[in-house]
């Protein structure tokens, strides 16, 4: 697991300039040197005593390993600073960045504010810190709602296994509190709407998948006034992007439930820039049949599973 508290960023320029440097610098000064010497026969064993021009060769040779050793030892050495510096910095700026979502009377601060600490310590590489305060935070109402998908989806666009998890958790905790009073009005990670994170670790997916049918169902089927199918071409990249078979059975079993008040047809809902119609969709459901072994067996997923049933014939949940 990479440290959080140093940008990632940073260190691969830190790694690049090292390397430029060495090509440029270090490994020039090593051929001069070996040219040198091979063009002054220093190496030429059978001469016997060296002559004054021999001696004038070595030393030329060693001057250059010289030079080229201490520019390398500087190299590491001024790399070695930075990173150091670049520790401190990092933790200078997660101190501050805490401290700015607590007034002096150990209140949290206006949600404003703690909005723009959070997203600070996301941009500046600490998304653990982040998620952990944004926990404490929405748990007491002191994170709006808006804001907090927000850092949830910067996080798993571009942060660490570790904090991607913990977002994840955080959309899964919090997924039936996503939606409005007034119908249609929801708040819904970004990159959820564009493809599905096949790539996230395990955990976060897990979250992120059972995270959809507790969204979905915490407001009844009219009040999405677009209709509730729009979620269904996320089920259907899980079926086919994912390689996890739990993960795909789950998301069959819940497309399958969704569609089952709809016909084969054109009519289509999207998924980032892919247009998906009910017939294409249906089709996947047919084509892919989970393995009773696949499905999840414990009682909070087939729970999940259940709800959307229910929830699907218009029962009081």
């Amino acid at each position: 697991m990479r440290s959080t508290s140093t940008p990632r960023k940073n260190r691969r320029i830190n790694l690049i300039s090292l390397i430029a440097v060495a090509l440029l610098v270090v490994a020039p000064l090593y051929l001069l040197a070996v040219t040198v010497a091979i063009r002054s026969n220093l190496f030429d064993f059978d001469k016997g005593a060296l002559d004054a021009k021999d001696t004038k060769a070595l030393w030329a040779f060693i001057g250059s390993g010289i030079a080229a050793a201490v520019t390398l030892t500087g190299l590491l050495v001024t790399a070695n600073h930075n990173r150091q510096a670049e520790r401190r910095l990092g933790l200078d700026t997660a101190v501050k960045g805490i401290a700015l979502t607590h007034r002096e009377d150990g209140s949290y601060a206006q949600k404003a504010v703690l909005a723009g600490a959070l997203s600070t310590l996301v941009h500046l590489y600490h998304p653990v810190i982040a998620m952990r305060m944004l926990s404490a935070t929405w748990r007491e109402d002191a994170a709006d709602t808006a804001s907090a998908i927000w850092i949830i989806d910067e996080v798993l666009e571009d942060g660490t296994p570790e904090s991607q998890i913990e977002a994840a958790r955080l959309f899964y905790q919090h997924a039936d509190q996503l939606c409005y009073a007034s119908a249609g009005q929801y708040e819904f990670p970004a990159i959820l709407e564009k493809k599905w994170p096949a790539k996230l670790p395990w955990d976060a997916r897990l979250a992120l998948l059972t995270g959809l049918p507790k969204f979905l169902t915490s407001k009844p089927k009219q009040w999405w006034t677009d209709g509730h199918h729009w979620i269904c071409p996320l089920l259907e990249a899980v079926i086919k992007d994912d390689n996890d078979k739990s993960l795909k059975a789950f998301a069959h079993d819940m497309l399958e439930r969704l569609l089952s008040d709809v016909e084969p047809s054109d009519a289509a809902h999207r998924l980032g820039n892919k247009k998906r119609t009910f017939s294409e969709m249906k089709k996947t459901i047919d084509d892919y049949t989970p393995k009773a072994g696949d499905r999840f067996t414990d009682a909070e997923t087939q729970g999940l599973l259940a709800r959307v049933q229910d929830w699907m014939e218009g029962k009081t949940l």
